[in-house]
């Protein structure tokens, strides 16, 4: 009998707080500007659901501070610079940035990398809307030699 009353826990994803390390193909189920918990900050919610691989139907989600149109600081400018980054990569044409609304983030299909940081945190560390050199898409693991046959 199973230890798990037949529940697939070898198909689970090698990465159980997300999407795994790699390259993965996506579509934004969902862009949001709220505040944060403390009311302090607004930011931009986003969720990444993977449509392809290993990782199917697993959502990384995502948030970038958003500075208020009156904060010049050193720290808003850079946001503001990874805001627009952000917009470019997804194919958001220069002129349009300061018009998009959520609507219009929503079903953006591309591709985005995965890494961790120092403090083992996922980030998004590049995306695109063409597809990644081949070979680098993630892809699922070699089945392993099972010990008990």
């Amino acid at each position: 009998m199973s230890l798990f009353e037949g529940l697939d826990v070898a198909s689970a994803s090698d990465e159980p707080w997300g999407v795994s390390v790699g390259w993965h193909k996506f579509v934004i189920t969902k862009c949001e500007v709220k505040p944060t918990q403390k009311g302090d900050k607004k930011g931009v919610n986003w969720a990444f659901q993977v449509i392809e691989g290993t990782d199917k139907g697993s959502t990384h989600t995502d948030w970038q501070w958003v500075p208020a149109a009156s904060d010049t600081s050193d720290e808003a400018e850079r946001a503001k610079k990874f805001l627009k980054q952000r917009m470019v990569l997804l194919g958001i044409p220069q002129d349009r940035i300061n018009q998009v609304g959520p609507e219009d983030m929503v079903g953006i299909e591309g591709y985005m990398e995965i890494k961790k940081d120092k403090n083992d945190n996922l980030r998004i560390v590049n995306i695109k809307l063409d597809a990644p050199p081949a070979g680098t898409l993630t892809a699922p693991p070699a089945p392993a030699a099972n010990p008990f046959d």
